[in-house]
């Protein structure tokens, strides 16, 4: 099974603009599913973002906390610190006190051999990096919700 750690852009687009639980409330059951299979997880990071970010969306990961939230352990520590010292403009990106989550997310891919579901765009500049130009650069594959739903197979009637 391919794992993916997501990113809190792909969560929050998914709930506004692409999946609403109100128009298509099945994505939001497969992807709790996708969790309980340990499939799909969020770092604890990417739930404290979206504690500021929305709060219906940050009710529903809540809810599914257990079976979707990845501590930062020991390990993940580890390889976060490696990022973070080999792209420190990693964590400026942005407006002051967003994309805090973003080194995590890619040391969580790192170290679980995994993907990283994001919505974010690539720079293509390292020196002011966003999380697909760092998936890149450490060959993490990177994709987008909607290529996620394509490899799940799910469908929506």
């Amino acid at each position: 099974m391919t794992l993916y750690v997501l990113d809190t852009s792909a969560l929050v687009d998914a709930w506004n603009k692409w999946y609403s639980p109100q128009a298509i409330p099945r994505f939001w059951d497969l992807l709790e599913e996708l969790a309980v299979q340990r499939g799909a997880l969020i770092p604890d990071a990417v739930m404290v973002e979206l504690e500021a970010v929305d709060d219906d969306l940050h009710k529903w990961c809540k809810a599914n906390e257990k079976k979707l939230c990845i501590p930062a352990s020991t390990e993940i520590q580890t390889v976060l610190a490696v990022i973070s010292n080999k792209y420190p403009n990693l964590w400026r990106a942005g407006s002051p006190g967003r994309n805090l989550a973003d080194p995590v997310v890619i040391a969580c891919a790192r170290h679980l051999g995994s993907a990283v579901v994001t919505h974010e765009q690539a720079t293509g500049n390292l020196n002011g990096p966003r999380i697909p130009d760092v998936c890149r650069a450490e060959s993490i594959r990177v994709l987008q919700m909607h290529q996620l739903v394509l490899e799940q197979g799910w469908v929506f009637r």
